[in-house]
């Protein structure tokens, strides 16, 4: 008897365990970001531009620890495009991936970043949304700042380009949430107002003597939570009600346009009931949980990225996914979507093409696939060290490859700088797996292999 016991108590145990291994999920355009219940970050999908936070790997469809301190501990994560930042539990936020407009907010110039880089060195960040382009952020004392991309009014100002450090937005302390889309925000204040932060609500009419604060959406007081998409806008209310705008092409507002297609200008109501709690917009394509634990799905699917069991062009309005009501959390990617239940799993669905669904393979899945949970989430992260190496890796003419098994067929490369341009476009190794590099000018290169469906790289020194 002791031993049954003993068993269930085990099994109940292991299950549980196994179960809880998530905690937050965060999509970015083709990868993906996630806490464990540590507050640890794991990251798997595309890496073309480092959003994995390593240069250890390529496209990775497991989960990959981050090059970061194991003594650090994150409070907040968010992605879009190929952009991650996190603000840790010391109050400092720091950021990875791709920084051509300066969306990194680090202050630095790079065309990526494949680690974690500080932002400045304030310890009073509370919240931050990341965008395509550009981020917007509130500290401690609810101001609102922003970086990144500027073309169109995203920070207030007229000055045209990028800022690759935070500015703050107005004076004002009293802004409560905030979301960056492609090239837009929006945000709710204290007063439960509705806020924009882009040229696209002024009708698109430059005026030189116009700074472009951000500027008022709707004159109701009753704004609870948004998301804000690459081209549409969600809000829900405090009573419930779901509310949309923005690019409809595929439906994705909810709303029927007047004429098939057409964009809704201005905030509408979702005819969909009151019992709306949390959505995301994501690319011509919208999640929404309702307070029962539903899950619902309209828009753009083309890919299976509604996760409604097929693909098609478009659901113009809101279908049920499944029939399950322990839903808690939901992520829109590109093209694929992430979502967790009150049990701890994680469910993926959609495109797979780098890996981003987490699923161990490349292979699309058209309704939500459960996640294994590793068998520890503290495990050394999943690094191919022995398929890919390099040597010497300071070098004046020649490099060597050295790859496991040492492939008979031509293995494809190229060569990036530091600023991560390619100077050397794609080619083959030859038979003797030996590249010159004799004449790139002195700098850190990266040489990155298309072996394995992997996309990996390693760094060498040109002297």
């Amino acid at each position: 008897m002791f031993k049954i016991k003993f068993f269930f108590a085990f099994l109940l145990f292991a299950t549980s365990l196994n179960a809880q291994c998530w905690d937050k999920v965060y999509c970015g355009s083709m990868h993906t970001i996630v806490l464990n219940q540590n507050k640890e970050v794991r990251t798997w999908g595309d890496n073309s531009n480092g959003q994995l936070g390593t240069w250890q790997v390529g496209d990775s469809p497991n989960p990959v620890k981050i090059d970061s301190d194991s003594t650090l501990f994150w409070n907040k994560i968010d992605s879009d495009g190929n952009n991650v930042v996190g603000i840790l539990d010391n109050g400092t936020m720091w950021s990875w991936g791709l920084n051509n407009n300066g969306q990194l907010g680090s202050g630095q110039s790079q065309y990526f970043q494949a680690t974690p880089t500080q932002i400045g060195y304030e310890k009073d960040w509370h919240f931050v949304s990341m965008g395509v382009h550009h981020a917007l952020a509130l500290k401690e004392d609810n101001s609102l700042w922003g970086w990144g991309r500027n073309y169109e009014a995203e920070m207030g100002t007229l000055i045209k380009g990028f800022f690759n450090a935070p500015i703050q937005i107005g004076s004002e302390q009293n802004w409560i949430t905030v979301s960056a889309g492609y090239n837009f925000g929006i945000a709710i204040k204290s007063d439960s107002t509705l806020w924009g932060l882009s040229l696209a609500f002024y009708a698109n009419k430059w005026d030189p003597n116009l700074n472009y604060p951000p500027i008022k959406l709707d004159s109701t007081h009753n704004w609870k939570s948004i998301a804000a998409g690459w081209g549409h806008f969600l809000a829900i209310q405090h009573d419930g009600s779901l509310w949309a705008w923005g690019g409809n092409h595929f439906g994705e507002t909810g709303i029927p346009s007047p004429v098939e297609g057409d964009s809704i200008p201005n905030v509408s109501p979702v005819n969909s009931g009151n019992d709306w709690k949390m959505v995301s917009a994501g690319f011509n394509y919208s999640l929404g949980l309702k307070t029962n634990g539903t899950l619902w799905a309209w828009g753009r699917n083309d890919e299976g990225q509604l996760g409604i069991g097929l693909k098609g062009n478009k659901v113009p309005y809101p279908v049920q996914v499944g029939q399950d009501t322990n839903w808690t959390q939901i992520s829109t990617g590109l093209l694929h979507a992430m979502a967790l239940k009150s049990d701890g799993t994680m469910w993926a669905w959609g495109n797979n093409t780098y890996g981003q669904l987490g699923t161990g393979d490349y292979i699309d899945h058209v309704a939500p696939v459960q996640l294994k949970c590793p068998e520890t989430m503290n495990a050394e992260p999943f690094i191919p060290n022995d398929s890919f190496n390099i040597y010497p890796s300071i070098t004046t003419q020649l490099i060597n490859v050295n790859i496991e098994g040492n492939p008979s067929t031509k293995t494809p490369y190229l060569i990036l700088n530091g600023q991560g341009t390619v100077v050397f476009p794609t080619q083959t190794l030859n038979p003797e797996n030996v590249i010159d590099v004799s004449s790139l000018t002195p700098g850190v290169y990266f040489l990155q292999l298309q072996l394995n469906d992997q996309r990996i790289i390693r760094k060498f020194v040109k002297m």
